[in-house]
């Protein structure tokens, strides 16, 4: 069987669970396609740019010639996986009638006002989505909360439509018990408005005189870092927040590991949220907007994680006032959210069930039925 997968560029996101397909099916069979060059962005955030000279990785293209060659590559796999790629690849694969997911975030992260279906050019970027969507055998990939709500809301892919992630790696050795300490927070990425990070910032300002609360880390840059940073300063905030600029991708998990809770404040905006894979494989206590991409994909409610209402920051800091008071609630809950990465939502899971997927649905084996994780209905 021949896969083809198509993305934007090589990122730890997407390499892992790459890996885990190549090592099912063989290097011969496979094949990553890169879409697009590497951003300057990325390498402010500690991104490598390099890509490992592996045979099944091709791109990204430099000319029409390139663009022909990965092109055909989708056109002959027997099943393609497309996610960032370009409309007319999609549209040209669905010619050719055989098994294609469809991998994206929620369309509408801007609220669906009704009357944009007044708009013309709106009505036929649908018109081409619905070209591939009604297709039998297309099937959506949703990543994220509220990504298969939107397709039902126009009508797309009916209930061919499953439950996909970004997978990231994850330690194999057990996580970490956090010590008897105040309570350390961390924050790390690329500093925009949907990040919220003030909202953070304004639950900290109602805990700070809590004895179990220490620190927060803000790792990164952006265009919101110096109003962030004045916002910090007006609210007194100096001795319990600290900014830092962004550091290598391979330093994150020792980061993480020398704190107890991550807080994700990031708003609809967020399609997913990659970092909360990591936090959570490494034992932290993740606090996430309930609107963010991967909130209620990957958290379950005081169980693996905690969940808060979009811009509630009342919520936010009762949230963390709790978790500044036990030590063994942190520990707890960060136990449960390791678990329920390394058993749902790591790589070899989600590679493992969309080639088991993807048999089914070519006839080669019974369907699977998934309850929960990769390749669950929704």
């Amino acid at each position: 069987m021949r896969i083809a997968f198509a993305t934007n560029i090589w990122t730890h996101h997407q390499s892992a669970f790459c890996e885990e397909m190549v090592r099912l099916v063989g290097a011969d069979s496979f094949r990553l396609l890169l879409t697009q060059g590497f951003h300057e962005e990325r390498r402010e955030l500690g991104w490598s740019p390099n890509v490992p000279k592996h045979s099944w990785v091709i791109g990204p293209p430099v000319s029409r010639a390139d663009w022909e060659e990965l092109a055909r590559i989708v056109d002959e796999a027997d099943v393609a996986v497309l996610g960032s790629c370009p409309r007319w690849m999609w549209l040209r694969r669905a010619g050719t009638g055989k098994l294609t997911f469809y991998a994206t975030e929620r369309y509408f992260k801007m609220p669906l006002y009704w009357w944009r279906f007044l708009n013309p050019r709106f009505l036929l970027v649908l018109r081409r989505l619905k070209r591939i969507a009604n297709n039998p055998n297309s099937h959506y990939l949703a990543i994220g909360n509220r990504a298969a709500s939107d397709m039902r809301t126009i009508g797309a892919f009916g209930g061919r439509t499953w439950r996909w992630a970004y997978f990231l790696g994850n330690p194999n050795q057990s996580p970490l018990e956090r010590p008897e300490r105040p309570m350390r927070v961390l924050w790390l990425g690329r500093m925009l408005a949907l990040k919220r990070i003030d909202t953070l910032l304004t639950a900290v300002f109602a805990i700070r005189d809590e004895p179990g609360f220490g620190h927060v880390d803000i790792i990164g840059t952006g265009p919101e870092f110096s109003r962030l940073e004045a916002l910090s300063r007006r609210l007194g905030l100096a001795s319990k927040v600290s900014f830092q600029g962004p550091i290598p991708a391979k330093q994150v998990a020792s980061v993480m590991r020398a704190s107890d809770v991550y807080v994700l404040a990031s708003d609809r905006h967020e399609g997913w949220g990659a970092v909360v894979n990591e936090a959570m494989a490494e034992g932290m206590v993740v606090v996430a907007n309930e609107e963010a991409g991967v909130s209620r994909v990957l958290i379950r409610h005081q169980e693996t994680g905690f969940l808060f209402g979009d811009g509630n920051v009342d919520a936010l800091a009762q949230i963390l006032r709790t978790l500044s008071r036990s030590r063994e609630l942190r520990n707890k809950i960060g136990l449960a959210a390791a678990t329920h990465i390394r058993e749902h939502w790591h790589p070899r899971v989600g590679a493992e069930r969309l080639l088991e997927l993807s048999t089914g649905l070519l006839g080669l084996r019974a369907m699977p039925n998934y309850d929960d994780g990769p390749c669950s209905r929704c």
